[in-house]
């Protein structure tokens, strides 16, 4: 199981208040991790809304699937929130890496938001999270960034589609 599953597999747990630490070999290897579940967990006096659900989206009349890490409520604002793991000697995400999280917000929002049209989400981004260092949040809230996912859905749907053609 890699970094990322392990986080994210424990922030399940935590959130289901069902996280245990074994005294075993495994969970030593894995205190660093629950550590950091613990400090994102200590910072979060949110209500989950949703967790690790798949969701489908349209845009462009193309279906596609997300699964938002969380979708969280804070004082009456409503969050979608994409978990990164990185490693200790990780690097905050370059500009590539923030493009591609961005794009990926995007997608889960408007997924949350044709499924739930009951919520308005005030907030879009990436918690990137070290074994040894503080969480860094970044909101990804460029209305520009759903355009841009529609159009990579379109020439993707528009390339695909020319494959399938006799």
């Amino acid at each position: 199981m890699d970094r990322g599953s392990k986080i994210h597999r424990a922030l399940e747990f935590f959130d289901e208040d069902d996280l245990h630490l074994a005294v075993d070999q495994a969970a030593a290897r894995s205190q660093e991790y629950i550590a950091t579940v613990a400090a994102v967990a200590a910072v979060q006096t949110t209500r989950g809304i949703m967790i690790e659900r798949p969701l489908y989206g349209v845009l462009c009349d193309i279906p596609y699937l997300v699964k938002p890490d969380r979708v969280l409520k804070r004082d009456g604002r409503v969050a979608v929130v994409d978990i990164k793991t990185k490693s200790k000697v990780g690097r905050p995400p370059n500009d590539k890496e923030r493009l591609q999280h961005g794009l990926a917000a995007a997608a889960q929002t408007v997924a949350v938001q044709q499924r739930s049209p009951y919520l308005t989400v005030n907030w879009q981004g990436c918690v990137y999270v070290w074994p040894d260092r503080e969480c860094l949040m970044v909101g990804y809230n460029d209305p520009k960034l759903i355009d841009e996912f529609a159009k990579i859905l379109c020439e993707w749907e528009g390339s695909a589609g020319a494959s399938r053609r006799p």
